[in-house]
């Protein structure tokens, strides 16, 4: 009852700001605070009911309890009763124990990567996912297994939410500050009827300077949580979806446990072989798939092949990063001996099928393999021409390029050849 009571108090409270709006600042105007408590109300009864609780972790057993040296307890709800909740034993010690985890012979960041994989499958594959992931609903097994414990504050991010974030984290690896400002309308962030077109310098301004000096992996959470906050929520009057708040909490608590075992873990970087093992493999992904693989790809088969370009050093790093991941994706079946890359190749079949369907991306990529070896074969030719008419001392001295110059390489000709080589 006096949860109830704080609940309305809370609720009516939120009324007044959403009618007076006016006096808040313009980043806050526009908001759902009725909203906000009711999932946060929502969850607070969800998280006293210990039937609901159960169905909870039956749920999310069956989601991912198949993941490797993952642990969700087997609960029993013959016995459970709504004040009562009877589940399996864990014998563990606690994630935060890092004295404890080295003393039963295991690394604590290894248990971290493991509980950041199960996040990203939370988030972006089924969108059902613990909205409390605190120090203490951690626990390591003797066996070697993060075992994940309560489940009473749960939240569902919806399937176009989660294409979204991922359709993000694409523009951003590519820098496309104006594909990032639009994404703020699937996101919810910001109405239709407001011009993102200025938000695009401001992202840039933003990340530009980050992103110079490491890559997208390795910048922390909280500096993208930032980049919002000093881009849009500062000067936007944006809304947030009840249940991002909750996302984004989620992943600070995840974020604030690893720094506490390694202040320089990088969350992004643990994240990242899952987001391209799904950009990599998942159908519903293609678009963004052939985006981070193709600067200026043409929109339409009809376009302009010729300004594409495919870069050969993400498409490296993302085979690269996807191997590092090892859940199955939907539709994959791993082989009798559990092999992830045979079970994953009906997918790659997949892939390669829709991708050589499309017109636009078979016009593209032989337009850029064409040019590709050309560039290539004059590099070999202007290489081998300089050793037999220069020499090779004149080759130490730059005869070579010279050569190369003359059969008309260029300076990106040459990134190029050192790209793909």
């Amino acid at each position: 009852e006096t949860v109830g009571l704080d609940l309305v108090v809370a609720r009516q409270l939120a009324k007044l700001l959403m009618t007076s709006s006016g006096v808040l600042p313009k980043g806050l105007q526009g908001n759902d605070f009725v909203g906000f408590v009711d999932a946060f109300g929502q969850r607070v009864f969800e998280e006293l009911d210990y039937e609901s609780e159960v169905k909870n972790a039956q749920r999310f057993r069956d989601l991912y309890g198949d993941q490797d040296k993952l642990k969700v307890p087997i609960v029993y709800p013959t016995l459970t009763t709504r004040r009562v909740i009877v589940m399996e034993w864990i014998d563990g010690v606690k994630l935060t124990d890092q004295v404890a985890i080295r003393k039963l012979g295991f690394d604590p960041l290894d248990f971290i990567s493991v509980g950041i994989e199960c996040s990203m499958r939370q988030l972006l594959e089924h969108g059902f996912f613990h909205a409390d992931p605190h120090p203490g609903n951690f626990f390591v097994t003797r066996s070697g297994e993060l075992c994940v414990l309560d489940f009473g504050m749960m939240s569902e991010m919806p399937k176009d939410a989660r294409l979204s974030v991922i359709q993000h984290i694409v523009h951003l690896v590519n820098q496309d500050w104006r594909g990032m400002a639009n994404d703020y309308y699937q996101l919810g962030f910001l109405s239709r009827d407001i011009d993102v077109r200025p938000i695009a310098p401001k992202l840039q301004a933003f990340f530009e300077p980050r992103l110079e000096a490491a890559t997208v992996s390795s910048i922390n959470f909280t500096t993208i949580v930032d980049g919002l906050g000093d881009v849009i929520f500062k000067n936007y009057p944006f809304t947030v979806p009840p249940f991002y708040a909750l996302v984004v909490r989620s992943l600070v608590n995840l974020e604030g446990l690893a720094l506490s075992i390694d202040p320089n873990y990088r969350v992004l970087a643990a994240a990242y072989p899952y987001v391209a093992r799904r950009i990599l493999l998942d159908a519903e992904l293609r678009s963004s798939l052939v985006e981070l693989l193709f600067s200026g790809f043409p929109d339409s088969a009809s376009s302009s092949a010729q300004a594409a370009r495919f870069r050969w050093d993400r498409a490296a790093n993302l085979l690269r990063e996807s191997s590092k991941s090892t859940v199955a994706m939907p539709g994959s079946r791993p082989s009798e001996e559990g092999n992830l890359a045979s079970g994953d190749t009906a997918l790659l079949l997949d892939l390669a099928s829709s991708l050589v369907e499309d017109e636009a991306f078979r016009r593209t990529l032989v337009s850029e393999l064409a040019t590709t070896a050309d560039v290539m074969i004059a590099d070999m030719i202007g290489g081998a021409m300089g050793r037999l008419v220069q020499g090779e001392e004149s080759m130490r001295e730059g005869g070579g390029e010279a050569m190369r110059r003359a059969l008309g390489l260029r300076g990106e000709d040459q990134d190029r050849v050192s790209e793909v080589r």
